[in-house]
């Protein structure tokens, strides 16, 4: 309600607002709405629990799309409490790692504040490749405003790197600590990635990767191939850990896309998910008695796969909306130049 008040006094007085508006904010308003019509006229159940964490979102979204533009440094005061959230998950689950806490399932020692260790693996992917990029972007002037500071020049701790820099080492650190002991291939394959785009992005790293394989082709040709191993044996080892769990979501994403093709358009309804997949596995063992994927069979209440939940609650409607949001801000980031 705090951010929703502050939100209100801003448009007041604020005219960023309006110029601020993008393709994006239309998409996610638009996906907005149709999930709102989905879940009065569509859905033969109520899901109002779950329409409320939507409502609360939307409105979470909307107020700092109004507040963001408004003020200058607020992206800084963002980030500060984005890392605070990160330490205080990695900290939660580093108490439930030695037995100080209890995790919110029984039979994980690690969830953070979250049902599942998959969500929070998640959830920890991005506080750590958030904290990575500044760590890795803001070394040199974050060392240069401490030399300023032990030269005497103490108005230099005003500054934002001071603080959030210390914060963005210790939530790396602690994440890390942690991290691969969640067993959260998602998240592990997310934090790879987002952790080469940014030393990538990074020019000195980007220009001597360059100038390596321009003048040593033959041992560039023996690292890739080396990395290609490295991935494959890694993917494999991933796999054969949980690979009770990976059959498990195989076999839920091979009967959502079932659902999708059964009723494309609109989908089973917001928040129906559970009952329909159930009634949807049914049918798949009737037609194959004989699978092997049986072992694997259970009674998941999420999909474990946002978009094929989406698609298969909503349709291809709704998945089209919220893909447009998604690649929308993704083309208006790159444009902007600003990973961070």
């Amino acid at each position: 309600m705090w951010l929703l008040t502050a939100a209100l006094i801003t448009s007041l007085f604020s005219k960023k607002i309006c110029s601020s508006l993008s393709t994006t904010d239309l998409f996610a308003a638009l996906f907005f709405v149709y999930l709102t019509i989905n879940h009065l006229f569509l859905s033969p159940i109520n899901a109002w629990g779950r329409y409320l964490i939507l409502l609360l979102l939307a409105m979470n979204f909307l107020s700092l799309r109004v507040i963001l533009p408004a003020y200058r440094h607020i992206g800084k005061l963002a980030l500060f409490i984005f890392f605070l959230c990160g330490l205080r998950e990695a900290h939660i689950g580093i108490l439930q790692l030695l037995g100080m806490s209890a995790s919110y399932h029984p039979r994980f020692a690690m969830t953070g504040t979250f049902f599942n260790p998959g969500p929070y693996g998640g959830y920890l992917s991005v506080a750590m490749s958030v904290a990575l990029y500044y760590i890795v972007h803001y070394y040199y002037y974050f060392m240069r405003c401490m030399r300023r500071i032990l030269s005497r020049q103490m108005w230099i701790i005003l500054r934002p790197v001071i603080w959030l820099y210390p914060l963005s080492v210790a939530t790396f650190a602690l994440s890390f600590i942690i991290f691969f002991g969640i067993m959260s291939r998602g998240a592990m394959v997310a934090l790879g990635i987002s952790a080469a785009l940014i030393f990538w992005h990074k020019k000195s790293f980007r220009v001597k990767v360059v100038k390596m394989v321009k003048t040593h082709r033959k041992k560039a040709t023996l690292c890739a191939l080396l990395l290609l191993i490295m991935a494959g044996g890694t993917g494999t080892a991933l796999y054969s850990v949980k690979k009770g769990s990976a059959d498990s979501r195989l076999l839920m994403w091979r009967i959502s896309c079932n659902m999708i093709v059964g009723r494309p358009l609109n989908g089973y309804g917001y928040g129906t998910y559970l009952g329909e997949y159930a009634q949807a596995q049914a049918a798949y063992f009737r037609k194959h008695p004989d699978s092997a994927a049986i072992e694997a069979a259970g009674a998941p209440e999420f999909g474990f796969n946002g978009y094929l939940q989406i698609g298969a609650e909503t349709g291809v409607t709704g998945l089209l909306l919220f893909l447009l949001a998604i690649v929308s801000a993704l083309i208006r980031l790159v444009k902007k130049r600003d990973p961070l």
